[in-house]
């Protein structure tokens, strides 16, 4: 079996394995790249649409299944793992179910930022104080594809746009994926230009998790950097 995979490696693949020991199947997996989680493979699909390659697509977001069920590219099947799961994380016609959430959250550096100080909204990273100190991920790729377009679905074009111009004019850093944001704020490396690309997008789009993760109470630590799963994060000014 050929199982196309976006999410993150180090969740899927203990499943994969797991999968392989109880049915005995071999899995042949293709791993999304950090830079384009979801939309490299889901491109892939559309482009083998004639000739499938895959058997199993397991994406890290909703939006692009949906794209692909649309293009008919997906196959009905109703596994009997998804007996109990809400008729509404599930597809009506059984081409698609839903079995995971995700958390969105603010990470920001606890030896650098007091919890008093760190924004409860990523309507606040547009402010000017955290002008050059907040990283994204790409927003055009992944699970923050979904974000910026569940932010405008909340807050309308018109102020969705204005936020997203105020947080390019606030200098805002574009990185390759979540994870990537989380190491730059436990490395207080936040806004040197040298090493990541500043926002050249077109305004995209604002949120609708516009409370921030530091309501979430799902918070981890790596090093003195509070984190969960991340959206953006900030290193306070040297």
């Amino acid at each position: 079996m050929t199982a196309y995979v976006s999410a993150d490696r180090p969740v899927a693949e203990p499943v994969i394995q797991a999968y392989e020991k109880q049915s005995g199947v071999r899995v042949n997996v293709v791993y999304d790249t950090e830079e384009t989680k979801s939309t490299g493979l889901a491109n892939r699909l559309l482009a083998e649409k004639a000739r499938p390659q895959a058997d199993v697509f397991w994406s890290s977001e909703p939006v692009r299944t949906l794209v692909l069920k649309s293009r008919g590219v997906l196959a009905p099947y109703r596994s009997p793992s998804a007996d109990g799961i809400p008729d509404a994380f599930t597809d009506s016609e059984s081409m698609w179910n839903g079995f995971a959430a995700r958390l969105r959250v603010i990470v920001y550096n606890t030896a650098q930022v007091k919890d008093s100080q760190a924004p409860r909204s990523v309507l606040e990273l547009a402010d000017p104080r955290w002008k050059g100190h907040v990283a994204i991920a790409d927003p055009r790729f992944g699970s923050t594809s979904f974000h910026v377009a569940a932010m405008y679905a909340a807050l309308g074009d018109e102020r969705a746009d204005d936020y997203f111009r105020r947080l390019r004019a606030n200098d805002v850093t574009i990185v390759d994926g979540n994870s990537v944001v989380r190491d730059l704020v436990a490395r207080r490396d936040v806004g040197r230009p040298h090493r990541h690309r500043r926002c050249e997008c077109r305004v995209a789009g604002e949120a609708a998790g516009c409370d921030g993760g530091s309501r979430s109470g799902r918070h981890g630590r790596a090093g003195d950097a509070q984190y969960g799963v991340a959206h953006c994060g900030r290193a306070a000014p040297r």
